[in-house]
């Protein structure tokens, strides 16, 4: 909606993260590594809670920002 996307090494930092702070559980499902099976635990289900109340009240802001911002143009 803002014109904005993650990179892949992005969102496999922050994968990374999340596994070390127990919100994901990963493995590897064979030798190659091509793929990574990450699930959510009970943590992260409290984490994307909170989360997603923040993001949503963010986006909120910025959208009513915009709309008075091109309001008064």
């Amino acid at each position: 909606m803002f014109g904005w996307s993650p990179s892949n090494g992005y969102l496999y930092n922050i994968a990374r993260e999340m596994e070390e702070t127990n919100l994901l559980v990963g493995f590897w499902p064979d030798e190659r590594r091509t793929i990574r099976k990450l699930y959510k635990t009970d943590e992260s289900e409290q984490f994307y809670i909170i989360v997603s109340a923040s993001l949503t009240e963010r986006i909120i802001q910025v959208r009513r920002y915009l709309h008075y911002v091109l309001k008064t143009v």
